[in-house]
C-alpha cells in the first residue's frame, strides 16, 4: 500500500456527480474544471503515539467553485455545503485495514473568478508497509 493508493481510496469516497474529482492540484485551472474536488497528499510521519510501525498521513481536499460576483451568496452556499458533505464522509471514517481519518481545519482562498476551500485531514496510524 502506498500514499497514492490511499488517495485513490479517498477519491472513490468523494466521487460526487457533477464535480471534477482528481488526485493532485493543477497549476493552471480553467472554467471547465469547476466545480472541482482535488485530493492532495501533504506529508506522512511516523505515528509516535499508538504504533511506531504505522504512519500518520496528512492530506488536503481542495473544493473549488466558480465565483459569480453578481451572486456571492450562491458560491459560498455551494462550496460550504460540499465541504460539509465531505466532512460527513471523511471525519471518523476508518477502513477495515486501519487508518482513522480526522478533520484538522479549513482555509478559504478566492480571486475574482474562483472560490476555493482547502480542508485538511489526517489518516491516523496507518501501516503502509
Amino acid at each position: 500500500m502506498s500514499v497514492f493508493d490511499l488517495m485513490v481510496r479517498i477519491k472513490n469516497l468523494l466521487n460526487f456527480d457533477g464535480w471534477s474529482v482528481k488526485i493532485g492540484l493543477e497549476n493552471s485551472l480553467n472554467i471547465d474544471d469547476y466545480p472541482m474536488i482535488r485530493i492532495v497528499p501533504q506529508k506522512n510521519a511516523i505515528d509516535e503515539g499508538f504504533d511506531s510501525w504505522a504512519e500518520d498521513i496528512y492530506f488536503s481536499v481542495y473544493i473549488g467553485v466558480e465565483f459569480d460576483p453578481l451572486n456571492l451568496e450562491r458560491a459560498y452556499q455551494k462550496i460550504y455545503a460540499k465541504e460539509s458533505d465531505i466532512y460527513e464522509i471523511l471525519h471518523n471514517f476508518q477502513w477495515e485495514d486501519g487508518g482513522l481519518i480526522r478533520f484538522i481545519d479549513t482555509s478559504k482562498y478566492e480571486n475574482e473568478h474562483f472560490l476555493m476551500l482547502e480542508t485538511s485531514f489526517k489518516i491516523q496510524s496507518f501501516r503502509l508497509r
